[in-house]
């Protein structure tokens, strides 16, 4: 799935994009700026805060995001750059739906700091039933994900965002032999041409 990462104000001094969402905006700045980055991610299903620890604490500014979000049917998913948040409260007051980050991977770039991250999401998962972990495309990132997702325990299944945000019932995946199948139904009707991966297709 793919997600708008959305430059925010953050409370520290940060040179942030042309783009961002800054306090005192209004409603109008709020709708051209998600407008300019809808025109960018045109495929985008939602969207999440890029820093934004003093933008995702302001309730005005919250309401001018979340009314656009409704308006164009965006998720959020609140980065949790601080404790005192908002955003997800503001989002579900205006129709959004809404989720939460549990698990940053990388706040350190150290291999072995990232690898805890990824044992903490899985403990995490286990526990609560969901985790949602961010991360950035760094090379220990990266490389814990190669090799975490490749060694993914069975009772751990990956999924997208979007069927967290559309609540959705999870499915394990059936045997591999179930979805590949490739002998004809009981309906076909002979003569048939036996095609890879599917059933038979009568001539």
């Amino acid at each position: 799935d793919i997600l708008i990462h959305q430059p925010m104000q953050p409370k520290a001094k940060m040179k942030l994009e042309k783009e961002g969402l800054l306090l005192g905006m209004s409603a109008e700045q709020v709708a051209n700026n998600i407008e300019y980055a809808r025109q960018k991610v045109p495929y985008a299903i939602g969207l999440n805060n890029h820093m934004g620890s003093a933008a995702t604490a302001d309730r005005t500014l919250m309401t001018h995001l979340m009314q656009q979000l409704q308006r164009h049917k965006l998720f959020f998913l609140d980065s949790r750059t601080i404790g005192s948040s908002v955003a997800t409260k503001v989002a579900r007051e205006n129709g959004v739906v809404a989720l939460d980050r549990h698990i940053f991977l990388d706040d350190s770039d150290d291999y072995a700091d990232v690898q805890r991250q990824f044992n903490l999401s899985l403990q995490y998962a286990r526990k609560h039933g969901t985790a949602i972990v961010i991360g950035h495309p760094r090379k220990n990132t990266i490389r814990v994900l190669q090799q975490g997702i490749a060694s993914l325990p069975q009772d751990i299944q990956l999924v997208g965002m979007g069927s967290l945000w559309r609540n959705e019932k999870v499915i394990p995946p059936k045997p591999f032999i179930l979805l590949f199948n490739d002998l004809p139904a009981s309906t076909s009707v002979a003569p048939f041409i036996k095609y890879p991966l599917l059933r038979g297709v009568p001539e």
